[in-house]
């Protein structure tokens, strides 16, 4: 078996692997699709985070009346794009979700600096207060993470 990593654009629009498999890469338009697709001498998969959940940054957002920003990396939009994509070109294809969860020790005070508000010693110490039952806001508590991806994927064979 032989791994190829490169720069996908600088490829020739002929097959270069049996399997093209594309992880979390944002700047894939749905248009580049047909030439990713040239690439593969027999299947194309490509994978992309759709959905993030945090317990405890969930319930900062919460304590603080905002909605909860949706992670950098996790866009569903774009795979949407995709199927869309391979649908009006008439590829049939696969999307399988899968899902896991972590569970980790944080602190109020490691994920303040990721949120957007202006927090005073006396502010972090009730939200603390608030979520965990004690006011020290360095104090470890557990929080919960659930990433959701979906993978995409079909036969180059068929065009």
């Amino acid at each position: 078996m032989t791994y190829r990593v490169a720069d996908w654009r600088t490829l020739p629009k002929a097959p270069q692997a049996e399997l093209v498999f594309i992880n979390q890469l944002p700047t894939l338009a749905p248009s580049n699709l047909a030439h990713v697709t040239h690439l593969a001498q027999h299947a194309v998969a490509l994978n992309h985070q759709v959905k993030q959940d945090d317990t405890l940054l969930t319930a900062i957002y919460q304590w603080l009346k905002q909605p909860v920003p949706r992670p950098y990396q996790v866009d569903p939009d774009l795979m949407h794009q995709y199927a869309d994509w391979l649908t009006a070109h008439h590829f049939t294809f696969t999307a399988t979700s899968f899902t896991y969860t972590r569970t980790e020790q944080t602190s109020i005070a490691d994920l303040l600096p990721d949120i957007d508000h202006a927090f005073s010693l006396s502010s972090a110490q009730q939200l603390a207060e608030a979520l965990t039952g004690q006011s020290n806001p360095n104090a470890l508590t557990e929080t919960t993470i659930t990433y959701q991806y979906q993978l995409l994927t079909w036969l180059s064979e068929q065009h």
